[in-house]
């Protein structure tokens, strides 16, 4: 039998009524044995009862005799101990998140012999495929259960900010995250001590936690990362920066000079200072901002900023939509409305309120993308059945306003393009 398969028959031993029993027999491998027989019996103690103390000298038994070859199982089951983890355990960790060589090549830079480039992957996604990666994970959910694991950690901590991994420090990022919620000074400290000479880093998910968190304390000590971010030959990290940069303005730190440098920038840059704006149309902290802010994305030279702005319609669920009129009127005749209408179409169809009047330039411009035969894109496809009801809807609201003719004229316009797209709708009105 191979040694993989008699390893997989450790693990339906270690299930079987005495799992103590053979738990211990692992002890008595030979050290010369196929690591693989204490990787599996590692894997299936994760999912047995079995004393702490058995299982620790299990974990020592594989850290000495294979090193290399169990570092993940070892993590793993060292996971499964109760608070407070002893001592060895400790020691065990910092050494395979000092000590441990793995990945002898970064998997996110992979290698494409057909033509001899290496094409970047998402940093963080190899991380946890990594022991340190692993071990930075398990010293983040020790720390978010205990405080008091930073002390106990606190010599690893100071080293492994500057692992040699750009994977593994994404992960390290969140580590310090939970570090500086417990500790803002000694999180912030350990940020600052960063090996970050990939700058790309400050892009993924870890790294941009651990900033917005901190720009509310922090923001003198992050300013200068934000201009790095902001002016880097990365598109996603220039985005990132732009992204921060408008965040940090938004909670009132002096970063008007930021963002007023991303929108002046290339369209990953407007992009991040775009996605703020819409994402916070409806907060009435950000407010003002944004519908300020908006307007100009609408008309933006870069599609994708266009469309971005154009979300900001579906944050506004449930407000009275008669308050953003002034929104919905610089959206219409802007490049925006004629690719990217989806989000505020929706928003009027499926508003309780009462519909703005401005409701009918919205369907006018629609109509008339319709009659030139303008084709439909992505969010950007029209529903006639969708602007008749609108039409009607709000000739029903405004029938005694400034808005009432346009509404008459909309309805005229409908009935002549084809008065199939009108009939159920005069029916139900008549009604």
């Amino acid at each position: 039998q191979s040694g993989q398969t008699r390893a997989a028959i450790t693990i339906t031993i270690l299930d079987d009524e005495e799992p103590d029993r053979f738990a211990r027999l692992s002890l008595r491998f030979p050290s010369d044995a196929n690591p693989v027989y204490l990787a599996r019996t590692l894997m299936a103690l994760k999912h047995v009862s079995v004393d702490a103390d058995l299982k620790l000298k299990i974990c020592r038994k594989a850290f000495d005799e294979a090193f290399g070859e169990c570092g993940r199982e070892i993590v793993g089951l060292l996971e499964t101990f109760d608070d407070p983890l002893p001592d060895a355990a400790i020691e065990m960790l910092h050494s395979l998140m000092i000590e441990h060589d793995d990945p002898a090549a970064e998997l996110w830079q992979a290698y494409d012999p057909r033509d001899g480039k290496y094409h970047q992957e998402n940093i963080s996604d190899f991380g946890l495929s990594y022991t340190r990666g692993r071990v930075a994970d398990t010293i983040t959910r020790l720390i978010r259960r205990d405080a008091g694991y930073i002390d106990r950690f606190r010599r690893t901590l100071d080293l492994m900010v500057r692992d040699r991994s750009p994977a593994v420090l994404s992960w390290v990022a969140e580590t310090l995250r939970v570090v500086a919620f417990h500790d803002p000074a000694v999180g912030m400290r350990l940020f600052l001590n960063l090996d970050l000479s990939e700058v790309r880093l400050l892009a993924t998910r870890h790294f941009r936690n651990f900033i917005r968190e901190r720009l509310k304390d922090s923001f003198a000590e992050l300013r200068p990362v934000l201009e790095r971010m902001l002016r880097s030959s990365e598109p996603e990290v220039r985005e990132a920066g732009a992204r921060l940069a408008s965040l940090a303005l938004l909670i009132g730190q002096d970063a008007g000079n930021l963002v007023e440098e991303a929108l002046r920038g290339d369209a990953h840059q407007r992009l991040g200072v775009a996605q703020v704006a819409a994402a916070n149309a409806a907060n009435p902290e950000c407010h003002d901002w944004s519908i300020e802010s908006l307007p100009a994305f609408f008309n933006d030279s870069c599609s994708l900023v266009r469309s971005e702005a154009s979300s900001c319609f579906q944050q506004l669920t449930n407000e009275p939509l008669e308050t953003y009129e002034d929104l919905i009127a610089s959206f219409c005749g802007t490049k925006a409305i004629l690719e990217g209408s989806y989000w505020l179409l929706q928003l009027l169809e499926e508003s309780v309120s009462r519909l703005p009047g401005m409701t009918c330039q919205v369907c006018e411009q629609l109509l008339d993308r319709l009659a030139r035969g303008d084709p439909d894109t992505g969010a950007g496809r029209v529903d006639v059945h969708t602007l008749a009801k609108l039409v009607f809807r709000t000739y029903q609201q405004h029938q005694d306003d400034e808005w009432t003719s346009s509404a008459l004229d909309l309805i005229d316009r409908l009935c002549l393009r084809e008065p199939v797209d009108a009939a159920p709708h005069m029916e139900e009105f008549e009604r």
